[in-house]
């Protein structure tokens, strides 16, 4: 039995398991991160948007910080998927 609504199942699990497997530990997300998930959520951007933006800023922090660990928190890719949810949105309206 989830502990999640249905509807909710696909978003949260398809990021939840985005992130988990980039940063390369964990088995869940934080109450913070899970919380953070759920207010991207709120946007109504597709989860594909997120786990892109996610994917993305993982290149880069690898790229300028080679050898050093993945950040452990959603909380330092908040500005990289705010900059896609604004982007998909702009590509919607326009």
């Amino acid at each position: 039995m989830s502990l999640f609504p249905p509807e909710d199942v696909g978003f949260y699990r398809l990021v939840e398991q985005t992130f988990l497997v980039l940063k390369g530990s964990g088995l869940m997300l934080s109450a913070t991160d899970s919380e953070r998930v759920r207010t991207w959520e709120a946007t109504g951007v597709p989860a594909r948007v997120v786990c892109d933006a996610l994917q993305h800023a993982f290149e880069v922090h690898g790229r300028h910080k080679p050898g050093a660990s993945p950040p452990r928190s959603l909380l330092y890719f908040e500005r990289p998927v705010q900059e896609a949810i604004a982007a998909w949105r702009e590509r919607k309206v326009g």
